[in-house]
Formats: C-alpha cells, structure tokens, sequence
C-alpha cells in the first residue's frame, strides 16, 4: 500500500452526496425504519453509502456499509450510537439523535452530515485545488513518517 496514498485519503474530507428516510416495515411500514447517506472522500472521490434499518417495536438496528452488514444490535429507542473507520483513514458515527427529524444522525470526523459540504456545489477548479491539496499533504504526511 503507497502511504502517500493513503495519507491523502486521510486528509481529504468527507462531501454530502445525498440521504433518505423510509418506512419499510412489512405488516405495519411505520415499524421499521431504513436511513441510507451517501458521502464521499473528497470532491471526485467514490460514493460511500451508510445504511441504517431501526426497528420501532424490537429496537434492533442494523448498519450496512457499501452493502456489508458492519453491525447487528437491539438496544434501546433512544441509546443507539456506533462508530468504525472507513479504510483506516475516516471515522463515520450513526446514532440516534433529538436534533434530527428522523430521530438519527450520521457524522464523519465530527462532521454532521448536515454541515458536510454538497459535493454538487464544488465547482471543477475548486475540486482540482482540493485534490492537489490532499495529494500535497499526503506526501508530507508520508515523508514524515517512518518507514
């Protein structure tokens, strides 16, 4: 793996692509809930999507990442927070949230999904200062590191 690499990862931040709320219980659609984000790392990174599906009645909570199942759990209505990192480099945080209308919130790196920049308002040239910024920075994060 090129530290490089991976530093500038690290120190690209994380832009809002979108997000949604549905009702997808099966007898009752109001019993269980489904939260899905999608951000990205950097303003032409890839799109990352974070799942959550939060049952009402049993309270269970289940979170996907690109797909993969990374957290299965029933605990109580208003107690549920979780966090991983995102390839070494991103911490992303879901939890449940008075502030929110849909009663949970995601953040990555401390960063509300509401304050996180739209990728869709970095204009071209903004995007390429960005990235050579994070380009830049990973190589001096790598070259201070020892080997």
């Amino acid at each position: 793996a090129d530290p490089a690499a991976f530093y500038a990862i690290q120190a690209s931040q994380a832009y809002a692509v979108g997000r949604s709320a549905a009702d997808v219980g099966k007898k009752i659609r109001a019993s269980k809930r489904a939260f899905r984000w999608v951000v990205c790392f950097g303003p032409r990174g890839a799109d990352h999507t974070v799942e959550l599906t939060a049952s009402v009645v049993s309270g269970k909570r289940v979170v996907r990442f690109d797909g993969d199942e990374v957290l299965s759990v029933t605990t109580g209505r208003d107690s549920f927070a979780y966090s991983f990192q995102v390839d070494g480099a991103h911490q992303v945080r879901v939890a449940a949230s008075a502030n929110s209308e849909d009663g949970f919130d995601l953040s990555v790196d401390s960063v509300p999904f509401d304050r996180m920049t739209p990728r869709d308002g970095v204009t071209p040239a903004q995007a390429d200062r960005l990235e050579e910024r994070a380009r830049e920075t990973g190589a001096r994060m790598a070259a201070a590191s020892p080997p």
